[in-house]
């Protein structure tokens, strides 16, 4: 009717999506081999902030929508990981968003290379953790929770114990 709220749009699924599972997947490859410069730091992070403002801006749209499912296609054979955006997931996906958006530019300033610190192993880190924080807030199963989960664990205690020197 005329009175129901709109779907969430299959288009920022896919935005949603990429910018949750591309920074998990492909990114992370990019920072270990070319993250050496310090010029290309601001570059990197400012295109991973605009990512991050696009979870904000999906987690705004999902607040006023109708809840709305994926499955990905990515798992275990017949155990794909299923996921789903509705009211509250969208509220915890815009202030994820917000504040990654934020973290992100300060990391950009942060992440220089000296003889202590591989910027190329935290950017690693820090983006599977982001990435999977998203994954975490959408899961729709106890399969794809728990795998997002325990990668969101191991990349918080390896982006800690990277930089123990300082």
């Amino acid at each position: 009717g005329a009175d129901s709220a709109p779907a969430f749009p299959p288009w920022l699924w896919r935005g949603l999506a990429a910018a949750a599972v591309l920074p998990l997947l492909a990114f992370p490859l990019a920072c270990w081999f070319a993250f050496k410069v310090q010029d290309q730091v601001w570059v990197k992070f400012t295109l991973l902030a605009a990512g991050a403002l696009l979870v904000a801006v999906a987690g705004l749209w999902a607040i006023g929508a109708e809840p709305s499912t994926l499955v990905m296609p990515l798992g275990l054979p017949n155990l794909p990981f299923h996921l789903r955006v509705d009211s509250l997931s969208g509220f915890f996906l815009l202030l994820l968003g917000l504040s990654s958006a934020g973290i992100l530019i300060f990391a950009a300033g942060y992440l220089r290379p000296d003889d202590l610190s591989s910027p190329g192993l935290q950017c690693l880190y820090l983006h599977i953790f982001l990435s999977s924080m998203v994954l975490v807030l959408v899961a729709n199963d106890a399969y794809g929770f728990m795998v997002f989960w325990e990668s969101m664990a191991l990349s918080s205690y390896f982006l800690v114990v990277s930089d123990h020197e300082r």
